[in-house]
């Protein structure tokens, strides 16, 4: 299932996003600056930006139980 799902992900769109965000910041838009604003962001945000949104689905009683989804 991991990987799976790591071949839905669109890691394009993620890096696009990265790049857009470290021009607007005024930053040069380097492999070396995006990858160190990739890390920073795995360590501070992710882990509560998913559990948020796990929350929301269970808020929403959106989960989907059968092993297909």
């Amino acid at each position: 299932m991991p990987e799976k799902l790591a071949e839905w992900i669109d890691t394009i769109v993620i890096a696009e996003e990265i790049l857009f965000h470290l021009r607007a910041a005024g930053l040069p838009p380097t492999y070396e600056n995006a990858t160190r604003v990739w890390l920073n962001f795995l360590e501070a945000e992710i882990h509560e930006g998913l559990r948020n949104s796990c929350q929301g689905l269970l808020d929403q009683q959106e989960v989907l139980s059968h092993a297909g989804s």
